[in-house]
């Protein structure tokens, strides 16, 4: 404790730096209640106050949530892009079966058009060479040749035209049964590529899927 000098009234007052036992104890109990006040944000070493961290928390929420609305815009976008493209896809795969049915279809339609047209050139061509026989044939008379015997002749040069007729039929329908096989490998080729193309659309939407729930 330190005295002061004497003041204007003659009397020796008390230095600043003293203080009565009261004053102490209200001081102390002043500084316990400030201490208490700042909490987590006062320095025991120091007695510094840290910043208050609402409004910073406060403007990093706002912005979390902005994000959050965006991403959530973002994969809204993507599931209706998923949809548009499976809807799309469906759509192919129906066509694409739709087309496999019409083409195994107009195939044995062609096969059979095909041989009855070959059938009818060869059948006309047949009789174009029998009336022209039957014409040579009365030519031939004056040959001295009898109207039986080329008749004879006509009727076996037939047979071998009939007999080849049929060995041709009989090519003509292999050739079309290579085709129609032809056409189910096509077919079959159409499909792993379906089958394919479908893998492909499933990875694509699990990988949009995976990508919209990170």
């Amino acid at each position: 404790m330190s005295w002061s000098t004497p003041n204007s009234s003659d009397r020796w007052g008390i230095d600043d730096s003293y203080s009565s036992p009261h004053h102490q104890a209200s001081g102390a109990e002043s500084r316990k209640n400030d201490w208490e006040d700042q909490g987590d944000f006062t320095s025991s070493h120091h007695n510094y106050r840290f910043p208050d961290p609402t409004s910073a928390i406060t403007e990093k929420l706002t912005t979390n949530k902005t994000e959050l609305l965006n991403l959530k815009k973002e994969i809204q976008t993507k599931e209706e892009a998923i949809r548009i493209d499976k809807r799309a896809f469906e759509h192919a795969k129906s066509e694409l079966n739709n087309a496999e049915a019409q083409l195994v279809k107009e195939t044995a339609s062609l096969v059979a058009t095909k041989g009855a047209h070959d059938t009818l050139v060869e059948e006309i061509q047949s009789q174009n060479n029998y009336l022209e026989a039957i014409r040579g044939a009365k030519s031939l008379q004056q040959e001295q040749q009898t109207w039986e015997q080329c008749l004879i002749k006509e009727n076996r040069k037939l047979r071998e035209e009939v007999k080849s007729l049929r060995k041709l039929l009989e090519d003509n329908l292999n050739h079309y049964n290579l085709e129609v096989v032809i056409v189910k490998k096509d077919i079959g080729v159409l499909k792993f590529e379906h089958q394919r193309r479908e893998l492909f659309w499933e990875n694509q939407n699990r990988n949009k899927d995976l990508e919209a729930k990170e």
